[in-house]
């Protein structure tokens, strides 16, 4: 929410110094018609017929001088000089989105409540806290390839799984029917 209000506010600033950059272009241009036409510069632009000199009224534009020999020479001013220097643009915030992200696939794609399935893991009697494959009852580790069953979620080796579920198109708990496509790889962080 607070980086909404952050892009929006960007955005409106952004906007209005477009519109100062557009209305100084403007000013700039109006000046110099007036000038033409009115030949306020007469004596600066040498002469009725020429356009007149236009001096620049920024810090960063070129300054005319006119030597002791009467040799006009142009220079911009020093860039290191801390007024000098050009404003350097602000970080614009992107828009944040509005709905949760999954960040555990290597692609991030929408999370909802409906596509969350509730994993069924099996526990061997008289042990708290450890898991098995309901098949071969060996202990899920950190590193144990664990494969889970989209239609009834229950967790299986991916062994068992190869063995088992795959030929025979059916989960090996519940023999809940299962494609391939409904086989969910879980990996560690």
């Amino acid at each position: 929410m607070r980086q909404q209000k952050i892009s929006e506010a960007q955005k409106a600033d952004a906007e209005r110094a477009q519109q100062a950059t557009e209305e100084a272009a403007r000013q700039a241009e109006l000046l110099y018609f007036e000038r033409t036409q009115t030949n306020f510069n007469a004596e600066k632009s040498g002469g009725r017929g020429t356009p007149p000199v236009i001096e620049g009224n920024g810090p960063t534009s070129p300054t005319v001088d006119v030597g002791e020999n009467g040799v006009k020479t142009t220079g911009l001013p020093s860039f290191w000089v801390p007024s000098l220097t050009p404003a350097a643009a602000p970080d614009i915030i992107k828009t944040p989105k509005t709905e949760t992200m999954c960040t555990a696939s290597e692609q991030l794609h929408p999370v909802t409540i409906r596509k969350l399935i509730s994993v069924k893991f099996t526990e061997p009697k008289g042990t708290k806290g450890e898991y098995v494959c309901p098949s071969c009852t060996k202990t899920f580790t950190n590193g144990s390839k664990i494969v889970v069953v989209k239609g009834c979620g229950h967790a299986i080796c991916k062994e068992c799984c190869s063995k088992f579920v795959k030929p025979s198109e059916k989960c090996m708990v519940c023999e809940k029917k299962c494609s391939d496509k409904d086989l969910i790889n879980l990996r560690g962080e």
